[in-house]
């Protein structure tokens, strides 16, 4: 895995960190959003996700951490949801369910769509030497709304055909100075467990990766809707400013796509 530019992520983190949300105040009902990653066919386990996940300056900055993986396991949606034409894994059928006091609550008839552009933020990410506006990878992720703050319960019924439940992570602090992290209480075998009491804005991410049931003789599990033509180097940059503008711009308020 080839180092990160840790620089540019710095610069940006700073920018996060200034549309950061406003916390929510105390007993307030929580947003609970789902991103889903499919991840690549010789990710079988933790220890392999990790070896991933550690990778370079992975090993010390959880910012290049979540980027690692990002490259390795793209977003998907369900079919027929909302999605951009960024870079992204084909769509395949998933459900999510999340209780908490109040019972089960509604997800969103949609996924929130988005992408994240060259122009978006000033990158030349393929190295033609121009900032264009198609040059994108997919955001997309689905919000559960009326969750009751406290205990909550997320739980993958339904994986898509051929995969299964991997691992979870949560925005790292350094993104944004948000506290997702502290909500969590444990996760195993699609099931997630949350206290949400002490979350400062009201909104937790979860970025749920799944792992490909078994290895398959190509060296993909899940192909692309658009295949990336991006070289490598370039991508994992612009993946990294995925990565940094998480939760402080696209995870949190994405794009729409138009």
């Amino acid at each position: 895995m080839r180092k990160v530019n840790l620089t540019l992520f710095a610069a940006l983190a700073a920018l996060a960190l200034s549309v950061a949300p406003v916390a929510a105040d105390a007993g307030d009902d929580q947003m609970i959003m789902v991103m889903k990653h499919a991840c690549s066919a010789d990710i079988q386990s933790e220890a392999d996700f990790e070896a991933v996940e550690l990778a370079g300056e992975g090993a010390t900055n959880p910012v290049a951490a979540l980027v690692n993986t990002v490259l390795a396991c793209p977003t998907v949606v369900n079919p027929g949801d909302s999605t951009s034409d960024g870079i992204k894994a084909d769509a395949a059928g998933f459900t999510f369910t999340v209780e908490s006091s109040a019972g089960e609550a509604t997800p969103a008839a949609d996924t929130t769509a988005g992408k994240l552009c060259e122009s978006d933020v000033e990158l030349d990410a393929n190295g033609d030497g121009n900032i264009s506006d198609d040059v994108c990878l997919d955001v997309s992720h689905r919000a559960h709304t009326g969750v009751s703050g406290g205990p909550v319960t997320v739980t993958e019924t339904d994986a898509p055909d051929g995969f299964r439940f991997g691992t979870l992570r949560l925005t790292p602090t350094e993104i944004d100075g948000n506290n997702d992290a502290a909500s969590l209480v444990s996760f195993a075998d699609g099931v997630i467990e949350l206290d949400t009491t002490g979350d400062e804005d009201g909104m937790v991410m979860l970025h749920v990766y799944n792992f490909a049931d078994d290895m398959p003789d190509s060296n993909t599990a899940l192909g692309t809707d658009s295949q990336p033509t991006i070289p490598v180097a370039p991508l994992l940059a612009l993946t990294g400013v995925i990565a940094l503008l998480g939760a402080g711009l696209f995870l949190r308020s994405a794009r729409a796509q138009g």
